[in-house]
């Protein structure tokens, strides 16, 4: 078994191939599903030099989400395209080390949005698609430290 503990980023999205057909980066994790791997995502947590880490369209959700909740070293989180939630945006507010952020595409709403701007140290935020409204708008905007937003509000 090879060591990976020296590992800073991690990059377990998808990527096309020459015919415009997606394959995973990794082998080790089969269909782009995390939600049937929380084990393989708990490997996560023995990484403690894990500064980035890119989970974009792995079908992440509220469980998952726990888990990389307690990745308290990231500073780089790439969620997009998954299923976290409100519930999976209040977990990884914990993540007070975040300086950039994608959770678009998870269905936060307005309560998520309300979570994430507990992340005062945000410089990048994208939350494309997350169905909030002007109240999780007002949330955001609380995020001073923003020098690039990526949104759409309903």
């Amino acid at each position: 078994m090879v060591c990976a503990s020296h590992l800073k980023e991690i990059n377990l999205g998808i990527v096309y191939n020459k015919d415009g057909v997606f394959n995973f980066t990794t082998n080790r994790f089969s269909e782009n599903d995390f939600s049937t791997a929380v084990t393989s995502i708990t490997i996560l947590t023995k990484l403690p030099e894990l500064h980035s880490l890119y989970l974009a369209d792995c079908k992440i959700g509220v469980k998952e989400s726990e888990i990389i909740s307690t990745l308290s070293q990231l500073n780089t989180l790439d969620l997009g395209g998954n299923n976290i939630g409100e519930k999976g945006a209040e977990s990884i507010s914990a993540l007070a080390m975040l300086t950039n952020l994608d959770v678009s595409w998870n269905n936060i709403g307005d309560k998520g949005a309300k979570s994430i701007s507990s992340l005062l140290q945000l410089t990048y935020l994208k939350v494309h698609n997350n169905n909030i409204s002007k109240k999780g708008a007002v949330s955001i905007s609380a995020l001073s430290q923003l020098t690039t937003l990526g949104c759409d509000m309903k």
